[in-house]
């Protein structure tokens, strides 16, 4: 029987392909395959041992570079050169072979420019919109609004990003202000990132536990910075007032979520939330990567991206974390003091080498009763303490921009033996997948995420990652991992290589390798007080060493009082007591998020004892909803009787216009009165106004007319008029003209009449 990796492999969809190699895989929560080549999708199922697939052709004017899924994994959006289809995943008929794949789509895009990336927002209600990445602007596209237009479209000069964007990832979905934070990675290798990428009026999906970690870790920002600086740095200071902003922001949702949500309910529920209008800020650079890096987001609980530089010599690796919520603000300048003016302004400027005579006595000093120099002193010393605050506020602006820079957490890079591009894609569960040439390289570091999240900060000190290698026989072109939920065989890789064919290989579990450093030489044996007069010694180095010492024994190897040893062990005090002062604050910090953590178990605890008051609405409830029904069966009654009502008034209203005669309206008067004026014009006797008068009397002429031409000796000259008139046919056809024309008068007389007499008739008269 064969094995899950050999039937997929041998199975009929990848020959759909024959002369063309496949672009790009996307796995469906391991029960469907997409993948494409050209302008072609195919659809497997896996979940049957014999893999039926359906195919769709989008036509030959798109060619799909590249597919993504939205994070619901209801849409497909298939990433073009210039453009972006979303194709609906909803009822594809395997069961039926005959049946044809028929699916809903949505083309948008249509921009002069390529496409260099292509991400789904992670918080969008309804996972619907799409973000775009051309040469020089950022456009997001939403189906579900209004005719699917731009949400949004800036260039990239308009958000104050002066190099080349290469592409644009998003943080974690699990996290809220990860899911909020789009970052993006110029061509100097600078990631700036715009946050909160909101838009007006547009809706927001949220977990209850992103929300109360994004209000806790702000409210811990809040606390840390407000009890450092005096009362006077802090009051209107610009940048704090942003910070307060944006907690307003995160409670705001809170609020929403308390409302929405029962207490019993899953904190892993996502939730519709409308939050309140703020703009989004362009904030960076926060960190710094190789020239013509790439990034994009890792499928993680944490705001990981990993950003990648492929060379034709090597690949490079750069993991890069958000630990710290980023800040809601645009304040980069803070207005300095003015200046004193006066006299000790002049003074304190002047050369100290030349002599300057004093204003009254000689070599004594002598109180000044001119006041001028008092003021100007008094200037001074408000010049001085105004200077002191602006650095204070200097300082607190820095260390609220800095907060939130991205953490290094590991860089790696690997030496390629063939110039064929490489390929990176992120998996569920903190996974990632490289592609090299004929290598491919599983890295899994789910583990050092869980010890993060249980052993903070412990845990962020050492990265480490699980690897497992693969190499095939040709180049690698796409490749994805797939579990088999038929036979419960594990994971599996599927790989399509160059030259064609399909290769689908298992992932065990004790295959995979924990990469740890190189056992390294004694710290202690490293450095000595020549060594660190010389270099110095860093922190890292210093992390290393203060374990190291603490377990082994002191020793005195020297006995030397060079004044240089105490300035090494200066050296080292200071450092320590700089570290020190550092884990104090970390401290206090953490002292303070366990005050919040307190107050949020408090708030819980209340909102349990009030079970007992929503358990009785709930009993309620059923009763509300008979009530409520009983109202529309007799809003529907109503109604009814309101049509029958209506109706027999109608009727009667008719039945009383049939007994009674009404008076004639105007459109009618109106119509008789030129039926009157019309008959007394054919009735009249007078020549000028009688029609039949005059018709009589031109009727009478022409028979005198034929009499006198009858009667007339016949000649040459008359033979000829008549052979003329007999030619032409004009007086036969006056002839007969004239008399239809009699007998038309005579029949509109004739109706005329008849129509005076029924008018008559008909008011009496």
């Amino acid at each position: 029987m064969p094995s899950f990796g050999q039937s997929l492999a041998s199975s009929n969809s990848f020959r759909h392909f024959p002369h063309k190699n496949i672009s790009c895989f996307a796995n469906r929560d391991d029960s469907e395959l997409f993948f494409a080549s050209g302008g072609t999708l195919v659809a497997v199922d896996l979940t049957t041992k014999t893999h039926p697939y359906k195919v769709l052709d989008i036509g030959a004017t798109y060619e799909i570079r590249e597919i993504k899924l939205n994070p619901i994994k209801t849409l497909l959006a298939l990433i073009c050169l210039q453009h972006v289809i979303i194709v609906d995943l909803k009822d594809i008929p395997y069961s039926d072979p005959n049946a044809s794949w028929q699916p809903l789509k949505f083309v948008v895009g249509g921009s002069d420019e390529d496409f260099l990336s292509a991400t789904w927002h992670p918080a969008n209600s309804t996972s619907t919109e799409i973000v775009v990445l051309t040469k020089s602007r950022i456009q997001s596209f939403d189906i579900f609004s209004f005719n699917h237009y731009k949400q949004f479209d800036k260039s990239l000069v308009e958000l104050g990003i002066k190099d080349g964007a290469t592409s644009i990832a998003f943080g974690s979905s699990s996290s809220l202000p990860g899911s909020l934070t789009l970052y993006v990675c110029t061509s100097s290798g600078h990631i700036h990132c715009i946050y909160p990428f909101l838009h007006k009026q547009r809706a927001i999906r949220a977990t209850i536990a992103s929300i109360d970690s994004f209000v806790a870790e702000t409210q811990e920002l809040v606390d840390s910075i407000l009890p450092k600086y005096p009362p006077r740095v802090t009051a209107g200071h610009p940048s704090i007032n942003d910070l307060l902003t944006q907690l307003n922001f995160a409670t705001h949702l809170k609020e929403q979520a308390s409302s929405l949500s029962w207490p019993s309910s899953n904190s892993q529920k996502f939730l519709c939330l409308k939050p309140m209008e703020i703009g989004s800020f362009t904030i960076g650079p926060l960190a710094q990567v190789p020239k013509g890096s790439k990034i994009i987001s890792t499928e993680s609980s944490e705001s990981i991206i990993v950003a990648y530089n492929d060379t034709s010599s090597q690949f490079e690796i750069a993991y890069l974390a958000q630990f710290s919520p980023l800040i809601m603000t645009m304040t980069y300048d803070i207005s300095r003091p003015e200046q004193a003016n006066g006299k000790s302004n002049a003074m304190k400027k002047s050369d100290g080498s030349k002599y300057v005579r004093p204003n009254k006595g000689f070599g004594f000093v002598v109180d000044s009763d001119d006041e001028a120099d008092t003021n100007d002193e008094t200037q001074l010393q408000e010049y001085n303490k105004n200077w002191e605050f602006y650095e204070l506020k200097i300082k607190c602006m820095k260390f609220i921009l800095n907060f939130g820079k991205l953490t290094v957490l590991a860089s790696e890079a690997y030496h390629k033996k063939s110039q064929n591009p490489s390929h990176i894609k992120a998996i569920s569960n903190g996974r990632l997948v490289i592609g090299a040439g004929t290598t491919i390289l599983l890295a899994d570091y789910n583990e050092w995420l869980s010890k993060l999240r249980s052993d903070f900060p412990q845990g962020a000190e050492k990265f480490t990652c699980s690897k497992s290698i693969f190499t095939t026989d040709e180049a690698i072109n796409a490749f994805d991992l797939i579990d088999d939920t038929i036979a419960g065989s594990g994971i599996h890789i599927l790989a399509e290589l160059v030259g064609g064919g399909v290769i689908v290989a298992p992932i065990h579990t004790h295959e995979h390798k924990k990469v740890h450093p190189r056992p390294k030489e004694s710290m202690s044996s490293r450095f000595t007080p020549t060594t660190i007069r010389e270099g110095g010694i860093s922190c890292s180095d210093l992390k290393k060493l203060i374990p190291e010492m603490s377990n082994s024994p002191p020793k005195f190897t020297s006995n030397s009082r060079d004044a240089s040893d105490l300035l090494a062990l200066t050296k080292i005090s200071d450092l320590m007591r700089s570290r020190v002062f550092q884990l104090s604050k970390f401290i206090v910090a953490l002292n303070c998020k366990l005050e919040i953590q307190q107050q949020r178990n408090s708030f819980h605890g209340e909102k349990l004892s009030s079970f007992k008051v929503i358990s009785n609405y709930i009993t309620r409830e059923a009763q509300y909803s008979s009530q409520i029904k009983n109202l529309k069966d007799r809003q529907m009654q109503l109604e009814s009787r309101a049509k029958k009502a209506y109706l027999s008034i109608i009727n009667r209203l008719e039945a009383i216009k049939q007994l009674r005669q009404m008076p004639l309206s105007n459109a009618e008067q109106s119509w008789f009165r030129e039926l009157n004026e019309l008959a007394t014009k054919l009735k009249s006797t007078s020549e000028p106004e009688g029609f039949g008068t005059r018709l009589q009397a031109f009727v009478k002429q022409s028979k005198q007319l034929i009499e006198t031409l009858k009667q007339s000796p016949p000649t040459d000259q008359l033979e000829r008029s008549m052979y003329s008139l007999s030619l032409n046919n004009n007086v036969l056809n006056v002839g007969q003209h004239l008399s239809t024309q009699a007998q038309l008068i005579e029949s509109v007389k004739e109706r005329l009449r008849k129509s005076i007499e029924s008018l008559q008739i008909v008011t009496g008269v």
